[in-house]
């Protein structure tokens, strides 16, 4: 990702545009959530609420399915689990389902869809921000936003561009709210930002949108399913069973299962999570950082105490970045512990000693360099 000299922004444009094209057509091998993604869509575009039951559910109370719903349930390890994805995103998804049956279009359309967002970050990048080249590519020629957005067709980049947008228009109360509504219909988890919007003056206005907006949202979200059945099959298995190569959540882990009590590491790590956020905004409040600087540490946060932590749950702090060039340091640091996330796959044996190692490196390098960051920003 090295830029030798100066690059003009068109080379950084088309060079970023010919990486993307050279892996559209390329099956979505390393991760299996497009198939989840599109089987949602598939039952949204038949106008079927895709939150009532799991696709094992469907597939047993259901006539039958479809040629594209039956390649689907083939290739998804998500079978026996309810949806926990919001219906805008969802919608994205199913957009090329209304062309096309074979599941091979619906992937290129969709890899081709991406190139164009991609190609409207790029854009608003130049247009609204100060930016250089280099810091362009860091984004623009990152291998892991090509390989995670084009290639596996992860929806991170559409949580970058509305990012974007929340950044630029940052004292306009009710373009937040209103962005951070469609965070949250991309991605439940995005909910973490609330305390972070909410620092700006007459607050208690914008609590009681918050809150009205809230409501709003998690009704779309849940439709008529039960609370219940979420916590149980859908969205708290993320507090509860689903864990994969946490760093600061490991620890907690471990320290609960000397008590018999791992099951509760989600929780209690995704509460410590909440406690840093609500202390940072705390903490900064006199501080008049920009937007952009609260975000990156929100998420940075999110994604040391997250039990669940993937390679593409990077690109949106990859993107706030190239805005903050002086974090690149710490960034790159995420990149490179998000990717033996693969060799998890293989080797689980080495996590223990893999987030040891990672949270040793953590220490130092926060300790070491923390206060100079708050002095750059």
């Amino acid at each position: 990702m090295k830029l030798v000299g100066k690059v003009s922004y068109k080379n950084v444009f088309f060079y970023s545009i010919f990486l993307r094209l050279v892996v559209v057509g390329a099956s979505p091998v390393w991760s299996d959530d497009i198939y989840r993604y599109l089987w949602d869509a598939s039952l949204l575009s038949q106008k079927i609420n895709y939150f009532e039951y799991s696709p094992n559910e469907f597939e047993a109370l259901w006539v039958s399915v479809s040629k594209l719903q039956s390649q689907l349930l083939q290739n998804m390890n998500s079978n026996e689990y309810l949806s926990v994805y919001p219906p805008l995103l969802v919608f994205v998804y199913s957009i090329p389902i209304y062309f096309f049956s074979d599941i091979f279009f619906i992937i290129i359309t969709l890899q081709l869809l991406w190139i164009v967002v991609d190609a409207i970050i790029f854009y608003l990048l130049k247009k609204w921000f100060t930016i250089g080249s280099k810091s362009l590519w860091f984004y623009m020629g990152n291998p892991l936003v090509v390989f995670e957005s084009i290639g596996q067709l992860h929806p991170e980049i559409l949580l970058s561009i509305l990012i974007l947008v929340v950044v630029k228009y940052q004292y306009n109360r009710l373009s937040n709210l209103l962005l951070l509504f469609g965070l949250m219909n991309v991605k439940i988890s995005y909910l973490m930002y609330l305390p972070v919007l909410i620092r700006f003056e007459n607050w208690k206005r914008i609590l009681v949108l918050s809150i009205s907006f809230l409501t709003v949202g998690i009704f779309l979200f849940l439709f008529f399913d039960t609370v219940t059945l979420q916590l149980k099959k859908g969205l708290g298995l993320f507090f509860h069973s689903f864990r994969f190569h946490g760093i600061l959540e490991s620890p907690i882990f471990w320290i609960l299962e000397y008590f018999k009590s791992s099951y509760l590491s989600g929780v209690v790590s995704l509460f410590c999570f909440g406690s840093f956020s609500i202390w940072f905004v705390w903490k900064t409040r006199n501080l008049s950082l920009p937007l952009e600087i609260s975000l990156y540490y929100i998420t940075l946060a999110f994604l040391l105490f997250t039990p669940v932590f993937h390679p593409w749950y990077l690109i949106p702090l990859i993107l706030l970045t190239v805005l903050i060039p002086n974090l690149q340091n710490l960034s790159s640091i995420l990149m490179i512990f998000s990717g033996f996330s693969y060799i998890l796959y293989a080797f689980q044996e080495f996590s223990v000693y893999l987030t040891l190692t990672e949270i040793f490196i953590l220490f130092f390098y926060v300790r070491k360099s923390h206060h100079h960051i708050f002095q750059k920003t």
